[in-house]
């Protein structure tokens, strides 16, 4: 299997391919044959690696992930390097404790605000919880029926604290850090 393809002999690369370059084929071509894609991770591969690289580069301390649902965003930033303090903000209950849990459990320096809705005024306001969950929103959603997918549809509308941003961050200590 880890011979070369005729069309790789028919080019001459034969005799420039390194024992790397070969193994890595054989790797995916085991792998496609199992229904597997495996790619390089470099910066032109991956948006999150991008994400990274480009905070670091810029020294930004903490990252705020507003509407962060289960916090796959800041998960993400993390496998990929991000080493700063990720403070995350969701409105929707059930959400914003699997997302308390599992930064709780991460080990990184990962911070859940208080459930809230970040607005541009603090009070109280409806929030309209979609089918999606990830499409949940203060918002509703715009169009109309006949030309909306259902996911988009609102399932329920729940009462949520809002909150500024800038409140947010005095009550979290972040009046300072570069984010």
């Amino acid at each position: 299997d880890m011979q070369l393809s005729r069309r790789e002999k028919d080019r001459g690369q034969g005799d420039l391919m390194t024992v790397a370059m070969r193994m890595k084929l054989w790797a995916q071509r085991m792998a496609l044959k199992n229904g597997l894609v495996v790619k390089t991770l470099n910066f032109n591969s991956s948006q999150e690696l991008r994400v990274a690289k480009f905070l670091a580069l810029h020294d930004i301390d903490v990252v705020l992930d507003v509407g962060a649902n289960r916090g796959n965003y800041a998960a993400a930033l993390f496998e990929n390097g991000y080493t700063g303090q990720v403070v995350s903000f969701e409105a929707l209950p059930e959400m914003h404790a699997v997302l308390t849990e599992r930064a709780a459990g991460s080990g990184r320096n990962w911070t859940v605000a208080p459930r809230c809705a970040i607005a541009d005024q603090a009070g109280s306001t409806e929030f309209h919880v979609t089918k999606s969950i990830s499409s949940s929103s203060l918002l509703r959603p715009a169009g109309t029926a006949h030309d909306m997918p259902d996911i988009f549809a609102v399932k329920e509308t729940i009462p949520v604290e809002t909150r500024t941003l800038t409140d947010c961050c005095a009550d979290l200590g972040l009046t300072s850090a570069k984010m």
